[in-house]
């Protein structure tokens, strides 16, 4: 899974001298409005969510476009993290975005009242997350 920024990636070939045809990893173009997107987080899964594992495949995009991506949750995010089963982005408009990868269902958690979230790590099994104005650990 990955959160996306303004722009898009491709792949370098014979170390960087060209670029694959055809590949660009981006959102869309003009998607809801907005600019499309490369990576610019990613997290790697263990189990499949809709019975699939969110790979990409070269050849799907070459063949299908963006049709071979599909968003599971909207926001302006800068980090996420899995945790027990639940996948944690910190919302740059405020709070923590929380996509249960079981269910699929969406949920917010708040820290600090609504502040942005940029930063969302685990460390020792625990949630940390930062805001502009401070660092919090904990399950929130």
């Amino acid at each position: 899974m990955v959160i996306t920024a303004v722009s898009g990636i491709e792949i370098a070939q014979s170390y960087g001298n060209s670029w694959m045809d055809d590949v660009d990893f981006v959102t869309g173009r003009n998607v809801e409005g907005k600019l499309p997107g490369y990576s610019w987080c990613a997290v790697s899964l263990n189990t499949k969510v809709k019975d699939r594992y969110f790979g990409v495949g070269i050849s799907c995009i070459i063949a299908n476009g963006t049709s071979c991506i599909e968003r599971l949750i909207d926001g302006p995010h800068y980090e996420m993290v899995i945790k027990d089963g639940k996948l944690y982005a910190g919302n740059l408009d405020g709070g923590i975005d929380v996509l249960d990868l079981n269910t699929l269902q969406i949920s917010k958690l708040y820290v600090n009242g609504d502040e942005p979230v940029p930063f969302v790590r685990v460390f020792d099994g625990k949630l940390f997350v930062e805001t502009y104005n401070g660092k919090y650990v904990g399950d929130f």
